[in-house]
């Protein structure tokens, strides 16, 4: 689906051209074909602006820009795995040109996309929809003070252990040492109860799989000290 304004171009004759250009990749001329066209003319204009605001572990507040005079919209919203243009109703919103779904409808660690349109009425019907806008909730422990227990195995059997996803998640204040681009990360903690221990990340998929983690001591997210950080998945935190 492509848009665009056609307001400079009222009571003109204009021609929609399709180019085709083969760089012969495929090994030769091959064949190319384009059909099922259909031009439609809306008056109601679209949302803009589409944004993702107020966003938590729990829930986010889908926000955008009514360029127009519409009262009423149309909310779509998927898994950015599953993402395509909707082909039918959305949920429909009537308030403030915004839309928090119900609790429990988005679940963190997935990403999603929304799209919405414009509800005009009349003649001038629904616009097209405008999308599609990425967003994820934060992980529950995006944060140092929500950070999740990890219980300490007494021997090298990795029996206790806890799950972490990074998607949506944002920087922290502490200060670090590591490398990388410090906007994602998340917090566990535990109690010492050795001298020493081996601290593993395992099973580590996805599209960022170079991760750093630190080690920090205190019980005061506002006064940490770090101990030391590690590039390798796998480090000993001595001295404890």
């Amino acid at each position: 689906v492509y848009d665009a304004s056609v307001t400079a171009f009222q009571n003109q004759s204009r021609r929609i051209i399709f180019e085709w250009r083969n760089d012969t990749f495929g090994g030769g001329p091959l064949a190319a074909a384009v059909d099922n066209i259909n031009i439609k003319v809306s008056t109601c204009a679209k949302p803009t602006t589409l944004t993702a605001i107020n966003v938590t572990s729990t829930n986010a507040t889908l926000d955008w820009t009514e360029p127009a005079s519409a009262t009423n919209w149309e909310v779509a919203i998927m898994p950015l795995a599953s993402a395509a243009v909707p082909t039918g109703a959305g949920t429909p919103v009537t308030t403030n040109s915004e839309y928090t779904p119900p609790i429990g409808t988005l679940t963190p660690g997935t990403q999603y996309v929304y799209y919405v349109r414009s509800v005009c009425g009349g003649g001038a019907g629904n616009s097209i929809w405008s999308g599609p806008f990425q967003f994820a909730l934060k992980p529950a422990n995006d944060e140092c003070a929500q950070a999740t227990v990890v219980l300490t195995n007494p021997d090298l059997n990795c029996t206790n252990f806890a799950n972490g996803n990074i998607t949506g998640s944002t920087a922290s204040a502490q200060a670090t040492t590591c490398g990388g681009t410090k906007d994602d990360d998340i917090w566990f903690e535990f109690v010492a109860t050795h001298t020493a221990h081996n601290i593993n990340l395992n099973n580590v998929t996805g599209s960022t799989t170079d991760l750093f983690h630190a080690v920090y001591s205190g019980s005061n997210c506002g006064a940490l000290t770090q101990l030391y950080c590690s590039d390798p998945n796998n480090s000993v935190a001595n001295n404890l």
